[in-house]
């Protein structure tokens, strides 16, 4: 417990004498952590794209296939809400018994 407060009081006297210093210090580090977090944000995305670009697209071998820009599959999915029902057609066509019981305990 003495070096504790032996340390503590250290750190008060620190901040005392130069409060300034300190909030420089504290406003640089500041920014520094933003920028660092940010890069790391964009990096993994810029790593994630480039990824995809050199393991998918190289397979896909059809001219009819076009594969999306990894910046817009989000919203592309988010309009386009017929891939389910191409599902559920599928599905429907295959196993028409279990279609019925799954809209009986969806509603």
């Amino acid at each position: 417990m003495k070096v504790f407060n032996n340390w503590l009081e250290t750190l008060k006297q620190i901040v005392r004498d130069n409060p300034k210093k300190i909030a420089i210090s504290l406003i640089i580090s500041s920014v520094v952590i933003g920028i660092l977090f940010f890069l790391v944000s964009y990096s993994r995305t810029a790593i994630r794209q480039n990824q995809i670009e050199a393991l998918v697209y190289p397979q896909i071998l059809s001219d009819k296939l076009v594969p999306l820009p990894y910046d817009q599959e989000s919203e592309k999915i988010k309009k386009n809400r017929c891939y389910f029902g191409i599902i559920c057609q599928t599905f429907q066509s295959r196993f028409p018994g279990n279609i019925a019981h799954f809209r009986k305990t969806r509603q």
